[in-house]
């Protein structure tokens, strides 16, 4: 997660908010929003579920492409992202 940050912030030429929160206090304010959807029959952006689906590592296994045959064109961590990110931000 880190890593990905200084990349975009490279890239972007900006610097990332340096407030970080305690997975606990990002998981209990999901939770308390959840519970407040709930009670008010309310669809809130934030909840307890996205907290902690956004807080785990991704990793996906390309083993089987590249057994098929399949060459990536570029790396992730190559590729330039400036466009795409300014487009759809």
């Amino acid at each position: 997660m880190n890593e990905s940050v200084r990349q975009l912030e490279k890239r972007l030429n900006e610097k990332a908010p340096s407030i970080r929160l305690p997975y606990w206090v990002g998981f209990s304010g999901g939770f308390t929003f959840y519970l407040l959807g709930k009670l008010s029959g309310r669809k809130f952006s934030i909840s307890s579920v996205r907290v902690k689906k956004y807080c785990t590592i991704t990793q996906f296994n390309l083993s089987t492409a590249h057994l098929s045959g399949f060459n990536p064109p570029y790396k992730i961590t190559e590729k330039d992202l400036t466009g795409h990110l300014k487009r759809n931000l």
